[in-house]
């Protein structure tokens, strides 16, 4: 009822063209209901998957947007560099109801209810070297892949299994009391190593939200207690970190690019330079994630050049991502690449830098394919795409939990809307043709461990 009453509030605002602040109230109430939501369901032992999705999906499409409209008043306008291309009410009053549609369609479809503690107790019960090891060999043969003269054609199955080891590792702290805490810590040196290594954060970023939401969900930790609440300390470190990465990680590339490579050395003297200049407690320092997270930059740069300057393209696009999804790269050698490159320079009004990569993002590609009003309900259609493909996951998983780490990987494409819709769909494809594959070939042998779905 309460997501209905919302529907009909927006759309209202939409028909008598409502203020910033009318949305903004029913933007602040949405993010107030999934939040809600989320801590209901972790409280219950589940994991608010498409919660999360709705979330973060608010806060780069809408939220972020209007958060710097509120509070950074350094000569904001038109065109401002990572503001917004068109008039920001024109592009609120389009954005929260599409975003809101999406939720909304991807609770059509029922996802089948898992109890993660029981999920723990299988890896308590089926906890063994053996098991262990296998598990060690996908992730090997991630990073083996990388190296293989045929790498290209594979590059995203490799990530897949690096991913998939990588939770898997994390998991196997809650099926051992005695060493528990040393999975814990070996699961993120890989990913840390990593990130450290090429500059890239963002994989981290999204393994360090899913593993926590994934421990609160198996511990069942109820948030009704009090002292359950020191939980949010690792939410405000991770707030401040993500500030720190995001006004270090320019610098820190341009150290790696000079040095052939990244460091610990390196990473460490920059952050203390940067600690220097910019303490935790400036306001100032926290707003390169605002604006790092503002996709409605990128998603108006498409408002403002289509169809002004290029034709609605109709569709054109989701099919081809739909058509590469299932075709893979030696069959089809004119397969787009991932980056969103092209995209950016056909349908938007930013002009890339030599070396510079951007994507227009899901809400981008939907609205220079569909405009304005088709745009609403072919994200909802979007959003019934998704759960369906989380559902088939969970029922993979039947009888081979170990699949559910597979969940990664749904959390590492849609942790975030930057991706387009080609990527998007073509990663949930081949994650589940990798679950599926592996489940057929009884690679987890699991002794029959049926785990409960309702």
């Amino acid at each position: 009822m309460k997501l209905i009453a919302l529907l009909v509030f927006t759309y209202a605002g939409v028909f008598f063209s409502a203020n910033f602040f009318y949305f903004f109230i029913l933007a602040a109430f949405f993010l107030f209901y999934l939040f809600v939501d989320v801590l209901r369901l972790l409280a219950k032992g589940e994991l608010p998957f498409l919660e999360i999705i709705g979330i973060f999906f608010l806060i780069e499409d809408y939220l972020s947007l209007a958060l710097i409209s509120l509070i950074d008043k350094s000569d904001l306008s038109v065109n401002t560099y990572y503001y917004c291309m068109i008039d920001s009410e024109e592009y609120l009053r389009f954005s929260f109801p599409a975003i809101l549609l999406f939720y909304v369609g991807s609770k059509f479809v029922k996802l089948p209810i898992i109890r993660w503690r029981d999920f723990a107790f299988f890896l308590i019960q089926d906890y063994n070297l053996s098991l262990f090891l296998r598990f060690l060999g996908l992730g090997l043969l991630g990073f083996l892949i990388d190296f293989l003269p045929a790498g290209n054609y594979l590059n995203y199955v490799g990530h897949i299994l690096k991913l998939f080891f990588v939770v898997s590792l994390f998991s196997f702290g809650f099926g051992d009391k005695k060493f528990g805490y040393s999975f814990y810590l070996l699961a993120f040196i890989v990913p840390v190593g990593n990130a450290i290594r090429t500059g890239m954060f963002g994989g981290l970023l999204q393994i360090l939200i899913f593993c926590s939401l994934l421990f609160v969900a198996v511990k069942n930790i109820n948030f009704k207690r009090i002292k359950n609440w020191m939980l949010v300390v690792p939410v405000v470190l991770f707030l401040i970190s993500s500030s720190f990465l995001q006004t270090l990680k320019g610098d820190y590339r341009n150290s790696i690019r000079e040095n052939n490579g990244g460091n610990l050395e390196q990473f460490r003297d920059l952050s203390a330079s940067l600690e220097n200049e910019n303490g935790f407690l400036d306001f100032e320092f926290y707003l390169p994630i605002l604006y790092r997270l503002n996709q409605g930059y990128l998603v108006s740069s498409v408002m403002k050049r289509v169809p002004s300057e290029v034709p609605y393209i109709g569709g054109t696009t989701i099919i081809s991502g739909v058509i590469n999804s299932v075709l893979p790269r030696f069959l089809f050698i004119n397969k787009e690449k991932g980056g969103g490159t092209v995209k950016i320079k056909n349908y938007s009004a930013i002009h890339l830098e030599e070396g510079t990569s951007m994507n227009i993002g899901i809400l981008g590609e939907f609205y220079a394919n569909f405009g304005l009003f088709y745009t609403q309900f072919f994200l909802l259609l979007f959003g019934v795409v998704i759960a369906l493909s989380i559902k088939i996951l969970f029922l993979l998983s039947k009888g081979n939990p170990p699949v559910l780490f597979f969940l990664i990987c749904f959390a590492d494409l849609l942790f975030g809307t930057g991706s387009d819709f080609g990527m998007v769909f073509n990663g949930m494809v081949k994650v589940l043709l990798v679950a599926f594959s592996l489940t057929r070939s009884n690679f987890f042998n699991t002794r029959n461990f049926n785990l409960k779905i309702m």
